[in-house]
């Protein structure tokens, strides 16, 4: 299914109404529940999932019962992904199982502008890689002060990147292309933990995913290898000897390194610089 059907559909709201309608459960509970609940759901029919179809759902089928904001629904299910607590799929679509959730980086094409802006970097949830690049993951998000459901939705407006194929000046970019200017505008930074420890941040990694456009499979690792002036992150082995894996699902995303050779200096924070698949920590550049 695609996001909309999966609002609309029956088994949504009944999955739903189990936490709305659960009065041992406080209102922060409920929303939680009803999120993981419909992981469960839609895991065990073998369907995809992001933040934006959770929120939908809960806003069309029980906005009485569900108070949340929507960049909570998302920091919710990449802490569950992070953590290893989605539950895996039984086939992954390709005769493989059971198998961990892929993360698939995805952009918004603004087909809901007055909702989502095209260039918004979103991460798909699903089975394999091709099931998450064929989901249909952008959704109208009803506003529950305006008494709106799925029956206001608009007609979706023409998406960024084929505006730009028909802007025959050029001028007109794409809506990966506004993702990537984005990207390069955050402010990544490194710090050093009070026990020496350099802590790059979940969001560097997320950020060289998007701009590499490469998928993340619950389990992958990463490679650290470090140099006198500076650290280097792939996604991918490179096949240098003094590379070291470390695991972003045994702290919730982000890694810890230390420097057996010149310590780091707690306290001090350094600039990360993002590419595809690449984060860079500079060491002779301390913010």
């Amino acid at each position: 299914m695609d996001a909309k059907s999966q609002v609309l559909d029956p088994q949504t709201k009944t999955v739903i109404d189990v936490a709305a309608d659960d009065s041992s459960l406080d209102t922060h509970a409920k929303w939680r529940k009803a999120v993981t609940d419909l992981i469960a759901h839609w895991t065990s029919n073998g369907e995809c999932y992001s933040s934006g179809v959770f929120s939908a759902s809960m806003r069309h089928n029980r906005a009485d019962a569900m108070i949340f904001s929507s960049p909570g629904v998302g920091e919710l299910v990449k802490d569950l992904y992070y953590s290893r607590a989605l539950p895996e799929y039984a086939d992954d679509g390709l005769g493989n199982g059971p198998t961990f959730p892929v993360m698939v980086p995805r952009t918004t094409e603004g087909l809901y502008p007055d909702r989502t802006k095209a260039g918004i970097e979103v991460f798909v949830y699903g089975p394999n890689v091709q099931a998450c690049l064929d989901y249909d993951f952008e959704v109208f998000i009803p506003n529950p002060a305006k008494g709106e459901t799925m029956a206001n939705a608009p007609a979706p407006a023409v998406g960024q990147t084929a505006q730009a194929a028909a802007d025959k000046t050029g001028k007109t970019k794409t809506a990966v292309a506004i993702m990537g200017a984005r990207i390069a505008a955050q402010a990544v930074v490194a710090k050093v933990w009070p026990d020496g420890r350099l802590c790059i941040p979940r969001n560097a990694f997320e950020a060289a995913v998007h701009l590499g456009g490469s998928p993340m499979r619950g389990g992958d690792p990463v490679f650290v290898k470090i140099d006198t002036d500076k650290v280097t992150v792939t996604l991918a082995a490179t096949g240098d000897p003094d590379e070291k894996t470390y695991d972003l699902w045994l702290t919730q995303g982000r890694i810890a390194i230390t420097n057996a050779v010149t310590p780091f200096t707690p306290g001090t924070a350094y600039p990360c610089a993002i590419a595809a698949g690449l984060v860079t920590v500079d060491l002779t550049n301390p913010c």
